[in-house]
């Protein structure tokens, strides 16, 4: 049920809600809203494995809508979006990932949205931007007002490919940070099997090829000699389609003999 109020309504678009580095960051950003004043709206295009995110969303309040099953192209889903963001009447909608920006720009503006924001989180080498369709990577990049970015180097990538320095704006990354006692960081590396007086070096991210977690180990495994008291963890959980790459660190730290230093620990 959609009522009527005087909060600002924000619609953020997102591919799934799944355990991804992405889909955190638009947690700590939402959890950290006065809701007060904001009234945020949450559009899913894809289900995930994964519910997390949806459950602790939810648990705030937030209002959460998956795109129907039956709207399987295009069009149906931007048919979808227009009626729908015209029973909101949002003041900003927001594409949480740089593939969705074309819904909010263009569903943004038939819809009479104000403010069209974008996003992008991932270089535009990435191959996933490559292989798009010429008119549509030019709709992800000129179909919003401003593109929000979590990183200084996709600023100087977008001014190459002309677009205004002054539509993008930079937001970086947050982390929460929870404070423990010596004794429970220790209890904490001890359940993983790393000694509570080690220094931790982490790498965080879905298990994927292109984190390059095994150029990570790599190189960490050329240090361990100089620095005997430092261990290695990888935090993340293996994608759907790349399954086998966690089985390729594991031999990897298996044939480096670093089963004792380094530790892939999964989703934290």
């Amino acid at each position: 049920m959609i009522k009527e109020t005087n909060k600002i309504k924000i619609v953020y678009l997102i591919g799934q809600l799944g355990k991804g580095g992405s889909e955190r960051q638009l947690f700590l950003l939402i959890n950290n809203m006065d809701f007060n004043i904001i009234e945020p709206y949450i559009i899913v295009f894809n289900p995930s494995n994964y519910v997390v995110y949806t459950e602790q969303l939810r648990s705030l309040g937030i209002n959460i809508i998956e795109m129907p099953e039956n709207k399987t192209n295009i069009i149906k889903r931007f048919c979808f979006l227009i009626d729908l963001l015209k029973k909101i009447k949002p003041k900003i909608i927001h594409s949480w990932s740089l593939h969705d920006n074309p819904y909010a720009g263009i569903a943004g503006f038939f819809s009479h949205i104000p403010i069209r924001i974008g996003s992008m989180r991932a270089s535009l080498k990435n191959k996933g931007f490559i292989n798009l369709p010429g008119i549509y990577k030019f709709l992800c990049l000129f179909s919003v007002q401003y593109i929000f970015v979590n990183s200084k180097s996709f600023i100087e990538e977008l001014k190459n490919k002309n677009v205004p320095t002054n539509r993008v704006i930079l937001l970086e990354n947050c982390v929460e940070v929870i404070e423990k006692s010596s004794n429970e960081e220790s209890e904490d590396l001890n359940a993983i099997g790393i000694p509570g007086n080690h220094k931790i070096i982490a790498s965080v991210g879905n298990i994927t090829r292109n984190k390059n977690f095994h150029i990570f180990i790599n190189g960490f495994s050329e240090i361990i000699y100089y620095y005997p008291d430092v261990s290695a963890i990888i935090i993340g959980q293996p994608i759907n389609g790349e399954l086998d790459y966690k089985k390729d660190l594991e031999d990897q730290i298996t044939s480096l003999g670093l089963q004792n230093r380094v530790f892939l620990i999964g989703f934290q």
